[in-house]
Protein backbone atom coordinates (compact mmCIF):
# COMPACT_ATOMS: atom_id res chain seq x y z
CA UNK A 1 0.00 0.00 0.00
CA UNK A 2 1.42 3.13 -0.96
CA UNK A 3 0.89 5.64 0.96
CA UNK A 4 1.24 9.11 -0.72
CA UNK A 5 2.80 9.92 -3.86
CA UNK A 6 6.05 12.85 -4.24
CA UNK A 7 3.54 15.30 -5.68
CA UNK A 8 1.62 15.78 -2.45
CA UNK A 9 1.59 19.10 -0.93
CA UNK A 10 3.89 18.67 1.71
CA UNK A 11 7.28 16.59 2.15
CA UNK A 12 7.28 13.54 4.47
CA UNK A 13 10.30 13.65 7.48
CA UNK A 14 12.37 10.88 7.76
CA UNK A 15 13.96 10.63 11.76
CA UNK A 16 17.17 8.30 11.12
CA UNK A 17 19.90 7.72 13.65
CA UNK A 18 22.78 10.42 13.25
CA UNK A 19 25.33 8.43 15.13
CA UNK A 20 25.02 5.64 12.50
CA UNK A 21 27.75 4.97 10.28
CA UNK A 22 25.50 3.22 8.07
CA UNK A 23 22.50 5.66 8.47
CA UNK A 24 24.59 8.42 7.29
CA UNK A 25 26.40 6.75 4.56
CA UNK A 26 22.70 5.98 3.44
CA UNK A 27 21.61 9.70 4.10
CA UNK A 28 24.87 10.98 2.45
CA UNK A 29 24.20 8.26 -0.71
CA UNK A 30 20.29 9.44 -0.51
CA UNK A 31 20.92 13.32 -0.80
CA UNK A 32 22.78 12.67 -4.16
CA UNK A 33 20.36 10.92 -5.43
CA UNK A 34 17.85 13.66 -4.94
CA UNK A 35 16.04 12.40 -1.74
CA UNK A 36 15.86 15.52 -0.04
CA UNK A 37 13.92 17.41 -2.11
CA UNK A 38 11.27 14.83 -1.38
CA UNK A 39 11.50 14.31 2.24
CA UNK A 40 13.08 15.80 5.36
CA UNK A 41 16.18 14.04 6.06
CA UNK A 42 16.41 14.77 10.44
CA UNK A 43 19.01 12.68 12.76
CA UNK A 44 16.55 12.02 16.05
CA UNK A 45 19.45 13.73 17.66
CA UNK A 46 17.88 16.86 16.60
CA UNK A 47 15.18 16.50 18.00
CA UNK A 48 15.90 14.25 21.42
CA UNK A 49 18.05 12.38 23.31
CA UNK A 50 16.33 9.37 23.51
CA UNK A 51 17.04 7.86 19.95
CA UNK A 52 15.51 4.64 19.27
CA UNK A 53 16.44 2.00 17.19
CA UNK A 54 13.19 2.54 14.38
CA UNK A 55 13.87 4.69 11.22
CA UNK A 56 10.88 6.60 11.38
CA UNK A 57 8.75 8.05 8.65
CA UNK A 58 6.11 10.68 9.16
CA UNK A 59 3.81 10.59 5.79
CA UNK A 60 0.17 11.57 5.28
CA UNK A 61 -0.79 12.64 8.82
CA UNK A 62 0.76 8.63 9.68
CA UNK A 63 3.64 7.64 11.90
CA UNK A 64 5.27 4.79 10.67
CA UNK A 65 8.23 2.61 11.91
CA UNK A 66 11.00 -0.12 11.26
CA UNK A 67 10.67 -1.65 8.56
CA UNK A 68 7.53 -0.51 7.41
CA UNK A 69 8.73 2.71 7.29
CA UNK A 70 12.07 1.78 5.23
CA UNK A 71 9.17 0.21 2.83
CA UNK A 72 6.69 3.16 2.44
CA UNK A 73 9.72 5.60 2.00
CA UNK A 74 11.17 3.25 -0.75
CA UNK A 75 7.73 3.35 -3.11
CA UNK A 76 7.45 7.00 -2.07
CA UNK A 77 10.90 7.97 -3.12
CA UNK A 78 10.08 6.37 -6.44
CA UNK A 79 12.32 5.56 -9.79
CA UNK A 80 14.58 2.85 -9.01
CA UNK A 81 13.76 2.73 -5.62
CA UNK A 82 10.41 1.32 -6.37
CA UNK A 83 12.44 -2.19 -6.62
CA UNK A 84 13.57 -2.25 -3.45
CA UNK A 85 9.81 -0.69 -1.95
CA UNK A 86 8.26 -3.67 -4.57
CA UNK A 87 10.83 -6.73 -2.77
CA UNK A 88 9.90 -5.25 0.90
CA UNK A 89 6.29 -5.36 0.01
CA UNK A 90 6.39 -8.68 -0.48
CA UNK A 91 7.48 -9.57 3.35
CA UNK A 92 4.58 -10.00 5.94
CA UNK A 93 5.10 -6.74 8.16
CA UNK A 94 6.08 -8.85 11.10
CA UNK A 95 8.82 -10.50 9.75
CA UNK A 96 9.78 -7.24 8.37
CA UNK A 97 10.16 -5.36 11.27
CA UNK A 98 11.70 -8.60 13.00
CA UNK A 99 14.26 -8.30 9.72
CA UNK A 100 14.64 -4.29 10.68
CA UNK A 101 15.40 -4.80 14.53
CA UNK A 102 17.66 -7.58 13.55
CA UNK A 103 20.00 -4.97 11.83
CA UNK A 104 19.07 -2.39 13.94
CA UNK A 105 20.42 -4.41 17.04
CA UNK A 106 23.66 -5.09 15.56
CA UNK A 107 24.46 -1.99 13.30
CA UNK A 108 27.08 0.03 15.52
CA UNK A 109 28.81 -2.91 15.39
CA UNK A 110 28.92 -3.63 11.67
CA UNK A 111 29.16 0.22 10.57
CA UNK A 112 30.70 1.60 13.68
CA UNK A 113 29.03 5.25 15.32
CA UNK A 114 29.97 8.48 14.00
CA UNK A 115 29.81 12.16 15.10
CA UNK A 116 26.06 13.76 14.34
CA UNK A 117 26.04 16.43 12.03
CA UNK A 118 23.90 17.29 9.09
CA UNK A 119 24.86 15.57 6.26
Amino acid sequence: MNIMSASDSYMPIVYYDGYCGFCNTLITWLKRRGADKKVHLIPFQFVSNNATNELILVISGKYLEAGVAVHQLALYLGGWFKIPGAILGLFPTKLLNRLYYSFAANRYRWFGKTTCAIN
